[in-house]
């Protein structure tokens, strides 16, 4: 939120320290009355005309162009692809904060509501409450996607989607000695997604072959902190690096490779999927903790980013226990069709 707006604002009212007043000293059931009514008010000024101009202007609110009933036999083939992992249909609004306290998003950048609500931004965020709830009621292991039309409204590239339909996975559990069970979910997710895309692939989707990307966060910010220069789009993790710095990170790196290994063994079941290795990704190394991937979608040489995931530190913190273990990922829709 731009301060100076702020600034200005609670000087024409006459109250320098409204923000401050209205945050902390009024309590959230009061604050919410407050603002529908200036909802009603301000709704009951609105004409037809100011309607149809803010559709017109307004991403946000405007209908998508893609044809939505493609969207959905995909969003159908996509959980036909996975059918080990519990299909979810989600609520369209999630707690107030719950991107910013678990993610550490900025507020800014999600819809919130006058009713201690968020529009949902990431399915796989409102998929880890749900988990989270699960794994409480002592579940070993929780598998779980959605589908979901997600808002963005404020999206730092001016020509992206302000909403899209996302495909999300995630997999919770206890964590394992050696990262079993996060090389393990990773494993999982990418197969899902290579099933994903070539149930797209089936229906008309351009895909000659996908190209998975895997990375670790730790690795990452140990080869900043010591000023490594590193290679990407490798084989193997030590191909990225000079020798030296492989001794250096010793047990950093088995995860990684372990990883490496596990997904090699998963892509020999697809003709046309590749594993690389990139330390060089600097996207995602705060939002995500440990593991990463990105999968890109190639046709005629031209690559196209279609999936995104990683390990995450949301279910240690919903159930307070650093041995709670999660995975997201999740596929654009869209994307997948182009």
């Amino acid at each position: 939120m731009d301060q100076r707006v702020l600034a200005r604002v609670c000087r024409e009212i006459g109250v320098p320290d409204l923000v401050e007043r209205l945050s902390s000293r009024v309590s959230p059931s009061d604050l919410q009355a407050v603002l529908l009514e200036l909802a009603r008010r301000r709704t009951a000024r609105r004409s037809p005309a100011d309607i149809v101009e803010q559709y017109r202007r307004d991403g946000a609110v405007l209908a998508d162009s893609q044809d939505a009933r493609a969207l959905g036999r995909l969003a159908m083939a996509a959980f036909d692809a996975v059918p080990t992992y519990e299909a979810v249909e989600l609520s369209p609004v999630e707690p107030l904060g719950v991107n910013t306290v678990l993610a550490g998003l900025d507020q800014t950048s999600i819809l919130a509501t006058a009713r201690a609500t968020e529009v949902v931004a990431d399915p796989t965020v409102a998929l880890a409450l749900h988990a989270a709830v699960r794994r409480r009621g002592e579940l070993d292991l929780v598998r779980m996607c959605a589908c979901q039309r997600v808002l963005r409204p404020q999206a730092s590239d001016p020509s992206a989607r302000r909403h899209f339909r996302l495909f999300a996975l995630v997999s919770a559990t206890r964590s394992q000695a050696d990262h079993v069970s996060e090389v393990e979910a990773m494993r999982e997710h990418v197969q899902a997604h290579i099933a994903i895309a070539a149930a797209a692939r089936e229906m008309g989707a351009l895909i000659d072959r996908l190209v998975v990307r895997v990375s670790d966060t730790d690795v990452h910010r140990a080869l900043v902190a010591e000023e490594i220069a590193v290679k990407a789009d490798v084989t193997h993790p030590r191909d990225a690096m000079p020798n030296g710095a492989t001794r250096r990170l010793g047990r950093r790196l088995r995860r990684l490779e372990a990883a490496v290994e596990a997904l090699m063994s998963a892509a020999e079941a697809s003709n046309d999927t590749r594993v690389l290795v990139d330390l060089t990704r600097t996207e995602g190394v705060n939002y995500y903790d440990g593991l990463q991937l990105r999968i890109d979608a190639v046709h005629d040489g031209v690559q196209r980013e279609v999936a995104d995931g990683g390990s995450v530190d949301w279910m240690a913190k919903l159930l307070s226990d650093r041995h709670e273990q999660l995975f997201t990922s999740g596929a654009g829709l869209e994307r997948l069709r182009a």
